[in-house]
């Protein structure tokens, strides 16, 4: 049986079986999931060549994504930990890698893509 819950600000998944070992947890701490949608936020809303109604759907669409990925990663690290355990098809050592990239590297890839997009129009047309 896999287990989700929290505890402050980190997401504890517990994994429970018959099996050696009965029991095995992983963690996933609050900063590295609020990286992303704080980076994000603050780069879209400081974006002065928008709309404030496109930065603010914008805002609400990366927060929509983040929320998918997160759901996406919780699930991942769910069944990690019930393979590791049942010998599934990926273990929860290969797993962990993907984390970070999920929750930060992600992040700063579409970060500078936004930025890529409008920031660096507006600063080479304020250089001429």
């Amino acid at each position: 049986m896999v287990r989700v819950s929290s505890d402050s600000n980190q997401i504890v998944i517990v994994y429970q079986g018959p099996r050696d070992p009965p029991y095995l947890m992983t963690i996933v701490r609050g900063l590295t999931l609020s990286f992303g949608p704080l980076l994000l936020t603050a780069l879209i809303l400081a974006t002065l060549s928008c709309s404030w109604r496109r930065r603010a759907m914008t805002v609400a669409v990366s927060w929509s994504g983040f929320f998918l990925v997160h759901v996406l990663m919780v699930t991942l690290l769910g069944w990690g930990l019930q393979w590791t355990v049942e010998g599934g098809p990926v273990t929860l050592v290969r797993l962990r890698p993907v984390i970070p990239l999920a929750y930060m590297a992600l992040p700063a890839v579409v970060g500078a893509a936004w930025c890529l997009r409008y920031w660096l129009p507006v600063l080479s047309v304020s250089k001429q």
